[in-house]
């Protein structure tokens, strides 16, 4: 009887400690998943696109009021899409960083890249953003009013300036939001000017993916 019951309590204690452990990794479990969901949340959203996807062409009028196939105009090139907003000091920094390029010896042409930069805003106020570019919108650059917010909000765009470059193929190769006062000069793997080129000074947040704009 003595054996016996030993034997029962036995028992019982592995069947409590397997109980036990199942309810261990079980909760592990749900914390890993609940960790996952959360991540994913506070990751920071830039476009729906992800690395190696083609965003979908648009059409858009130039200050000139003439419709723009943003497809036809980057097909074969590396390009760089950049969605602002007027009044917007990041916004402003992208637009006097073009346009220090653009001064640069052979300009963008030089570079190798096409910038596309699209204004969320009426024709008055992106006709006032040529005072940044110089006066001139200049070779290699093309500016695009976009009034209505539809790029902005086809792309999965949340908050402007996005700056997203494209490969030689249209597949997206790094993009960033809200952009460093550095990336422009990083993607297009150029030297930055030696004073930085920004309407301010405040410090921005970035997110860099994976791989650059790589000429052969």
């Amino acid at each position: 009887m003595k054996m016996t019951g030993a034997w029962v309590l036995a028992f019982a204690a592995q069947w409590v400690l397997l109980l036990l452990l199942t309810l261990l990794v079980a909760g592990m479990l749900r914390y890993l998943t609940s960790f996952e969901e959360r991540a994913e949340l506070a990751a920071p959203h830039i476009s729906r696109f992800e690395v190696g996807e083609s965003p979908e062409p648009f059409v858009l009028p130039d200050l000139a009021g003439h419709d723009v196939d943003s497809g036809r105009l980057v097909a074969g090139r590396y390009a760089i899409i950049l969605l602002t907003t007027p009044g917007c000091s990041a916004c402003d920094t992208l637009t006097m960083q073009v346009a220090e390029l653009a001064s640069r010896e052979g300009g963008l042409p030089a570079v190798g890249c096409l910038i596309i930069i699209v204004v969320g805003s009426s024709h008055d106020k992106a006709a006032a953003l040529i005072d940044k570019l110089g006066g001139a919108v200049p070779p290699g650059v093309t500016l695009l009013i976009d009034e209505k917010g539809t790029v902005t909000r086809n792309y999965g765009v949340r908050s402007n300036p996005v700056g997203i470059a494209l490969s030689d193929r249209g597949e997206v190769v790094s993009q960033s939001m809200n952009p460093h006062i550095n990336w422009l000069y990083k993607v297009l793997d150029v030297l930055p000017p030696e004073r930085p080129v920004a309407a301010d000074q405040h410090g921005v947040d970035t997110l860099w993916l994976p791989a650059g704009l790589t000429r052969q």
